[in-house]
Order: structure tokens, then C-alpha cells, then sequence
């Protein structure tokens, strides 16, 4: 048996083809409620059969996702911050390492955000940073790149920007964030999936949307 995840929310470990889940006693059960609902669970211990769980930072260290895996991607991560805003919630930075990639089938699989540590909640739509997030700000919003002082105010749609960099990401690997989706044109053009990258990459937080359709 190998252990995937080890905190005070949550146990997650896999042994052969079977992923089990052990959901503990914690202040953000409407995070793990979405979690189980994604994967089509009703209890706190739950077992899945499937070929891989492995974060997503180290499955893009060798890998890259097609256009449906990175609609899945979106798809999920639009579904989690939809449901933690109406829980008063947000996430206060992004990360590949939040997120895990879980390989059911080549027509079943899932990526999932299972972090809670960066739950913050939300008033009137912003949330507080009270320190500098040392992390890599590729994937920061321009906003957060522009953080000096502290505490500071940002807007839940902060995120947004952060997400729709990360679905990129996933797509074409990049260093820099300078013309990025004009870069996957090609791929993506005219997609929902375009349109809604679109939307959440406008660099102006009071005009950046969060809606797939």
C-alpha cells in the first residue's frame, strides 16, 4: 500500500488498482461534499478502481494533456471554485501540486483539486493575504504579482486567472505568460474551452468572468 496523501482532512492511498479515500472531521466539509459528489461518492470512506492518482505536477513532468483532458481540467476546477463561492469560500493561490490527476480508464478519469490548506474565506468578495505566498508566480494573477505590502485585499476572481494558466499549462508547457493563449490557437480556437480561458485571463480582475457554457 502506498500512501498518496497523509494530513489532518485527509488520507488517500492505493493499493494495486484500488484508490481508497478516508475523509476525516474537518471545518470545510462542503470542500470535501463537492469532492465526493465529483466522483460519484456518498460516504467519508470510499474506495475507487483506478490505474493512477498522482499529482498533477509530477504527471506533467513526462506528459502534457489533449484538448478533452484539459476540458475535463477546467471543467472540474470551474465546478470546485463555483461551489466554495457559494459556500463563502475561494482559493487563496493555486497550485499544480493541489491538484491530482486520478486515471480510472481511457474514457473515465478526473483531476481534482484535494488541498484544503488554501481555503480562505471570502467578504464581499475578497479575501485577506497577511503575508507573502513564496511559490513560483507563474501562475499568479497579475494582481497577485503586484502584492508589496500586507495584509492585502484580493478578489475571489483572482483564481480565475490562476486556473486558466494552469489548464495551459497542461496543454503547451511555457515559461512565460506573454502571449500564451495565442499560442494555442491552433489547438483551442473557437472551443468553449478557448472562450472561457479567455474570459478568465483578462487582465483587468473587475472584467474577468468565470463562466463555461
Amino acid at each position: 500500500m502506498v500512501k498518496i496523501i497523509d494530513t489532518n482532512e485527509l488520507e488517500v492511498t492505493k493499493l494495486n488498482n484500488k484508490v481508497k479515500f478516508t475523509i476525516k472531521k474537518n471545518k470545510f466539509s462542503f470542500f470535501y461534499n463537492k469532492i465526493k459528489d465529483i466522483l460519484g461518492k456518498k460516504t467519508n470512506q470510499f474506495t475507487i478502481n483506478a490505474k493512477n492518482i498522482v499529482g498533477l505536477n509530477n504527471f506533467l513532468k513526462s506528459n502534457t494533456l489533449n484538448y478533452n483532458q484539459a476540458h475535463v481540467l477546467f471543467e472540474i476546477l470551474f465546478t470546485q471554485i463555483k461551489d466554495l463561492e457559494s459556500n463563502k469560500s475561494s482559493i487563496g493561490f493555486l497550485e499544480l501540486s493541489d491538484i491530482y490527476f486520478i486515471d480510472v480508464n481511457e474514457s473515465e478519469f478526473y483531476f481534482v483539486m484535494l488541498n484544503s490548506d488554501k481555503i480562505v474565506s471570502l467578504e464581499n468578495d475578497e479575501f485577506e493575504i497577511k503575508s507573502p505566498v513564496k511559490k513560483d508566480d507563474l501562475f499568479f494573477s497579475p494582481e497577485q504579482k503586484k502584492l508589496k505590502s500586507f495584509p492585502f485585499k484580493l478578489s475571489k476572481k483572482s483564481v480565475y486567472y490562476s486556473m486558466a494558466l494552469i489548464t495551459l499549462f497542461s496543454l503547451k508547457k511555457f515559461k512565460t505568460k506573454q502571449l500564451i493563449l495565442e499560442n494555442h490557437e491552433e489547438t483551442i480556437i473557437g472551443t468553449p474551452l478557448y472562450w472561457a480561458l479567455e474570459r478568465c485571463l483578462i487582465k483587468d480582475v473587475e472584467n474577468r468572468t468565470l463562466l463555461y457554457i
